[in-house]
């Protein structure tokens, strides 16, 4: 599954702070294949987080552009009302399952 890292809101961010990632989550099986390579990779850990998460159908490419215009303002709405704060996002890209998921962990 691929996924989009976003640390900053571009709202509220100038252009050249914003920061991303990118990548694909990997099992733990793939990771020792991994470390059995001559290849150089970054890898790095998510830890489980209380978030907040939209899902959005992946029909097509147009998918992939309507999913931020749709998911992020609902997730704004959601940090407003509860009172809490939301910045670093995760897209979740699940070609398997046809879904795009919006994830943005709760600051507490």
């Amino acid at each position: 599954m691929a996924i989009g890292i976003y640390y900053n809101d571009p709202k509220k961010s100038i252009k050249e702070n914003l920061r991303s990632d990118c990548g694909y989550i990997i099992t733990e099986n793939d990771l020792a294949k991994i470390n059995k390579s001559n290849i150089l990779y970054n890898i790095g850990r998510i830890k489980a987080k209380k978030s907040a998460v939209v899902e959005f159908p992946l029909i097509n490419s147009i998918s992939y552009m309507l999913a931020p215009i749709k998911c992020y303002p609902a997730l704004d709405e959601y940090s407003k009302e509860k009172g809490v704060s939301m910045y670093t996002s995760y897209e979740l890209y699940d070609k398997q399952n046809k879904k795009i998921r919006i994830v943005m962990p709760i600051e507490e």
